[in-house]
């Protein structure tokens, strides 16, 4: 049999796999390490308290929309978060990160200023969760789809980790892009097409080698059906919830 007769079972799922686990180590200590907004080692929680989440911290009455006047729909956040129920922005310290391609230092800064797309892009990046894991599997296959035969399983590892790193880079910048284009401000907060995001997603992956599809299904697993409903019953919201999408 010959040596691409083996390559989705031999070259494939144990260097994702094993892709996988390096990924989820190097999240976890960039976190431990405090490179974010607030130190955790694990993500799973889901109380905005235990989450560390400021809003949690800033209400002083007894909701936790004190510190917009008990009006989130229309009121922003004094102190500069980055979210309200209208929709997103950029803070100049989320610009910054994304442009310096810090992609769990803007994934935590934005989450914990309410963009919940940026809380579940930290739960990918950062490998919490079997979803995420899913993920991450996924897309280190469809990268591993467009390699070349005669390497060793270890140098594709290498080649994948590379790939998927510059992938979150890029995918960083692709989000606060998209929010700077739509003049997204506290004055005029973003919501977007949750296929708007699907579509970067998609166009980075070709970038960077990703095959398509994986399994017979698409590899952005925005795209999976009833993934929003997966994610929901997992993590208690979709992939791109408000106030980040409509």
């Amino acid at each position: 049999m010959r040596q691409s007769q083996f390559w989705p079972a031999c070259r494939t799922i144990p260097c994702a796999r094993a892709l996988r686990h390096r990924n989820s180590r190097l999240g976890k200590n960039r976190i431990e390490q405090g490179e974010g907004v607030f130190v955790s080692r694990s993500l799973t929680r889901t109380t905005p308290r235990e989450n560390g989440l400021p809003y949690d911290e800033l209400a002083s009455g007894a909701t936790i929309y004190a510190y917009v006047g008990n009006n989130p729909l229309i009121r922003t956040d004094p102190k500069g978060l980055a979210c309200n129920g209208q929709g997103c922005w950029n803070t100049q310290q989320e610009r910054d990160m994304a442009n310096a391609g810090d992609y769990v230092g803007y994934y935590t800064t934005a989450c914990a200023n309410g963009d919940q797309y940026a809380c579940q892009g930290l739960g990918v990046a950062t490998d919490q969760g079997v979803l995420q894991g899913v993920t991450n599997y996924r897309l280190a296959w469809a990268l591993s789809k467009n390699l070349p035969l005669g390497q060793t399983c270890k140098h594709d590892q290498e080649i994948i980790a590379q790939k998927m790193d510059l992938i979150r880079k890029a995918l960083v910048k692709a989000r606060a892009d998209q929010l700077d284009a739509l003049n997204a401000s506290p004055d005029n907060p973003a919501q977007v097409d949750p296929q708007s995001i699907a579509d970067f997603h998609h166009a980075i992956f070709t970038e960077y080698g990703a095959a398509p599809t994986v399994g017979g299904l698409p590899t952005f697993g925005g795209d999976l059906w009833g993934a929003n409903t997966a994610m929901t019953i997992t993590t208690g919201s979709g992939w791109c919830p408000s106030p980040a999408c409509k």
